[in-house]
């Protein structure tokens, strides 16, 4: 599995259903580089489902924000921030 160490993608749970993706980058762009951030949402109704992702340039940041945002809270949610598992994509042929 990759390491904690070098991974640089979070996943974002708890978020409030009318958060707008601006938002949730504005949270984490101040910790560090933010390559890519999107809030999961409902195909056909385009509804947030209530998690989202934030990618960061280089790991010591994704790290940083992972202590830092874990817990923050907004609208009386609380974020909940782990590493993202690699897509079943990434670990086809692992073993």
């Amino acid at each position: 599995s990759v390491s904690e160490a070098k991974q640089t993608n979070l996943i974002v749970n708890y978020l409030p259903i009318d958060m707008m993706e601006n938002e949730l980058l504005h949270i984490f762009w101040k910790i560090g580089e933010v390559v890519n951030h999107k809030i999961v949402r409902d195909r056909r109704s385009g509804r947030s489902l209530g998690y989202g992702f934030v990618k960061y340039k280089d790991a010591s940041a994704a790290r940083l924000a992972q202590t830092v945002c874990n817990g923050h809270e907004i609208r009386g949610k609380f974020l909940k921030v782990a590493f993202a598992r690699p897509r079943s994509d990434d670990i086809v042929n692992t073993n």
